[in-house]
């Protein structure tokens, strides 16, 4: 004679728990989850960071070779601070992907066409990405033979990094 036997009962040996394997199984894996996904994360922010750090070197080179520039072309005679409105941005001109611009102010009074001897403050603005970057000098008149203005020179010590004008 046949014995029945129930196919789904099953005898568990003692100490043993249903289901073990496949937490430990299900547990490792979520564990290799997470750490693939931070060192993807990480990774990530790392290059974002030095993608930052670039822009803020190129915007930086872009706002110093701007002030060089301007101040160049007023000590040349081309260029005549007190022309510009006081505070008027220069429209921007692209230095190789690096947008610059300049604006003159009179630190003493805020008008740059009222005395002839007052300073003026060149400031220039470097824009890439989410990235600007200014620069500022002061510049002063030089006086000629007649007492009129013969050019500008720099005053030094006024050079500045400022986060915004």
């Amino acid at each position: 004679m046949m014995r029945s036997c129930h196919r789904g009962a099953r005898r568990l040996l003692p100490g043993s728990r249903r289901g073990s394997v496949y937490l430990l199984v299900l547990g490792v894996s979520m564990m290799v989850v997470t750490i693939g996904v931070g060192s993807a994360l990480a990774a990530r922010a790392q290059l974002e960071r030095q993608s930052i750090a670039a822009d803020v070197a190129r915007a930086d080179a872009g706002a110093v070779s701007a002030l060089e520039r301007v101040i160049g072309l007023i000590v040349e005679g081309k260029v005549d601070p007190r022309s510009m409105g006081a505070g008027v941005w220069v429209p921007e001109t692209n230095l190789r992907g690096v947008m610059i611009s300049v604006s003159y102010s009179d630190p003493d009074d805020g008008s740059l066409t009222d005395y002839a001897w007052d300073r003026v403050k060149v400031t220039s603005r470097a824009r890439l990405n989410s990235v600007t970057q200014y620069r500022s000098i002061m510049i002063e008149p030089l006086p000629n033979a007649t007492g009129g203005v013969r050019g500008w020179r720099r005053i030094p010590g006024s050079y500045r990094v400022e986060a915004a004008p």
